[in-house]
């Protein structure tokens, strides 16, 4: 009950980390060029398959592996735009996940990862405020 986001103020391409359960997790609203680019993915990428008109405003994900629960990092902010995709990756281990949460596979080449566990435990208390629920 601890986190209200405004999500009519969050801009589009915006992020909101916070701890849900203990686990560092995001908010992230797509941009109209990022939602483009995650229905490119969906031949490469785990999870559901997503249309112009089917993604959703936003996405709500913890930020962990799913392979050995690393701590997940943003490939652009910290450099690694050279890569081939754009998203999260595990820097201890594998694993690579858009920014909808979904598994890479072909990017991490390993077994055993799945996409990253979404939060579905949020309310909208009005027609631009949710209230993510502990």
């Amino acid at each position: 009950d601890r986190s209200i986001q405004y999500i009519s103020e969050l801009p589009a391409g915006g992020k909101v980390f916070f701890y849900w359960k203990g686990l560092p997790a995001v908010l992230y609203k797509p941009t109209n060029e990022m939602v483009n680019y995650l229905v490119s993915l969906n031949k490469v990428a785990n999870g559901s398959d997503y249309s112009i008109d089917s993604i959703p405003e936003f996405f709500a994900y913890t930020l962990v592996s799913t392979y050995r629960r690393c701590a997940l990092m943003d490939a652009e902010a910290n450099g690694l735009s050279s890569l081939k995709y754009i998203g999260y990756f595990d820097p201890c281990h594998r694993g690579f996940w858009d920014y909808a949460g979904r598994l890479l596979p072909t990017v991490h080449g390993g077994e055993g990862l799945n996409d990253l566990r979404v939060i579905k435990n949020y309310v909208y208390i009005s027609d631009s405020v949710i209230r993510i629920e502990l």
